[in-house]
């Protein structure tokens, strides 16, 4: 039996890790339909169905403030691999299966830094076992997206909403993903404790270079008070194939996100 698909991959950059942690703390999650594994949203750059092994390449690019003051971009290359057998995730690769992208050998294959630079094609070389079919298989990426504006440096209102600006050439549709990080009561808290917390939302969209962000509304089913402090805002984009090797089915996956953080007042 395989997984089904859409499995959202355990993503960990800086960036996701302190999403995941602030949501955590409190944010409502999406109810799932029973095929998903864990994720309340997918790119669906492969179609949903049951995969015995899926292989992702994903860049993560976000703003980097350095100690003299000056911006970057900090880069992560990153590759997860997620084999299936008996209606199980198997953890890390299986033993007997060797996988290399662009040559370079992978060691565990969760999450796993490789030397892949966007828009290089990614060549995915599985050496299979009598589970597991060998395959050679090549997808092409893309063009790394270019956050245009506002700068990471000016402070939004969360009232007013406002435009972001960036370049993601040759992709038709980008996702948004929206974190707001603040001091929170949780509804249920009697003692009116202020702690961390967030809110989360996902938007696909076409691309056309540009997206109005909405003013911020607060969902009060969790929180009795929550005073936004930081807005992460997340740009993706994926695409997929899908190839059916003897009598297994293996997905290819191509991601790129782009990552800004911004501060916030309530004017």
């Amino acid at each position: 039996m395989r997984r089904s698909f859409p499995d959202r991959l355990a993503k960990q950059s800086i960036y996701t890790a302190a999403i995941a942690a602030v949501l955590l703390a409190g944010c409502k999650r999406h109810s799932l339909p029973a095929n998903y594994y864990e994720a309340p949203h997918s790119l669906h750059v492969i179609p949903a169905g049951t995969y015995d092994a899926i292989f992702t390449c994903y860049a993560s690019l976000g703003d980097a403030i350095h100690k003299n003051g000056g911006d970057s971009i900090d880069r992560a290359y990153l590759v997860q691999t997620s084999f299936y057998k008996d209606g199980s995730r198997v953890k890390g690769i299986p033993a007997g299966v060797k996988v290399t992208v662009n040559g370079e050998t992978l060691t565990h294959g969760i999450n796993e830094r490789v030397h892949v630079e966007l828009p290089t094609p990614v060549t995915w070389r599985v050496e299979g076992d009598d589970h597991y079919p060998s395959i050679n298989h090549t997808i092409a990426s893309g063009q790394p997206i270019d956050f245009v504006g506002p700068s990471s440096n000016d402070t939004i209102s969360m009232s007013k909403g406002f435009d972001v600006r960036y370049n993601a050439p040759g992709i038709d549709s980008v996702q948004f993903h929206l974190t707001y990080f603040a001091d929170v009561v949780k509804r249920h808290d009697t003692s009116s404790t202020i702690t961390r917390g967030g809110q989360s939302s996902y938007n696909v969209v076409a691309n056309t270079g540009h997206y109005t962000i909405p003013p911020m509304a607060v969902r009060y089913d969790q929180y009795r008070s929550f005073t936004p402090k930081r807005l992460i805002v997340q740009i993706s984009w994926g695409h997929g194939d899908t190839v059916h090797n003897e009598d297994k089915v293996y997905g290819f996956i191509a991601e790129c996100n782009r990552t800004r953080w911004f501060d916030l007042n309530r004017n």
